[in-house]
C-alpha cells in the first residue's frame, strides 16, 4: 500500500470520526439546541447523556486500529437508529441527503422513474436493488383528529 493511499484512507476515516466525536461531545454538554432537537424527535431529555456516552465509546472503538471493525459495526447500529428515528417522525423515504459521490462510492444509483416522496429505488447491480419506502400519512395525520 502506498503512502498516498494510506493517508487518503486515514483522512477519509478521520472526517466521519471527527463529526461523530463533536456530536458525542454536544450530547455530553447538552446545549439548548441539542435538547430542543432531541425532544422534537420524541425522546425525553434524559436519554441525551446516555446517547452521548454510547456514541463516544463507539467512536473511540472506531478510531483505535485494533478495534476499528467493532467500532464500525457499533456505529452502523447507532446510525441505523438515527435513520429509524427520522423515518418514524415522517422525514421521508430517504431522510438523510447523501451526495452523489457517496452514492457512487457505495455503488448505488437512484432510479428517478421509481422515486417520489414516498419511495426511492436504488440499484446496486443488475440483479440487486434496494427499495426504501414509507407508508403515506393517513388523513387524520394530515388534518388532525
Amino acid at each position: 500500500m502506498s503512502k498516498k493511499t494510506l493517508w487518503a484512507g486515514r483522512i477519509l476515516s478521520a472526517l466521519p470520526a471527527l463529526f461523530l466525536l463533536v456530536d458525542a461531545i454536544m450530547k455530553l454538554v447538552k446545549p439548548a439546541p441539542v435538547v430542543a432537537a432531541t425532544v422534537a424527535l420524541g425522546y425525553p431529555e434524559s436519554v441525551i447523556l446516555p446517547l452521548g456516552i454510547v456514541l463516544l465509546i463507539c467512536t473511540a472503538l472506531y478510531v483505535i486500529p485494533r478495534t476499528a471493525v467493532l467500532g464500525a459495526i457499533l456505529l452502523t447500529g447507532y446510525l441505523g437508529g438515527a435513520v429509524a428515528t427520522q423515518v418514524r417522525i415522517g422525514s421521508g423515504a430517504f431522510p438523510l441527503r447523501f451526495s452523489s459521490t457517496c452514492l457512487h462510492q457505495a455503488r448505488l444509483h437512484v432510479q428517478p422513474q421509481f422515486t417520489d416522496e414516498t419511495a426511492a429505488r436504488m440499484i446496486a447491480s443488475d440483479d440487486i436493488f434496494v427499495m426504501l419506502a414509507r407508508e403515506p400519512p393517513s388523513s387524520t395525520d394530515l388534518h388532525g383528529p
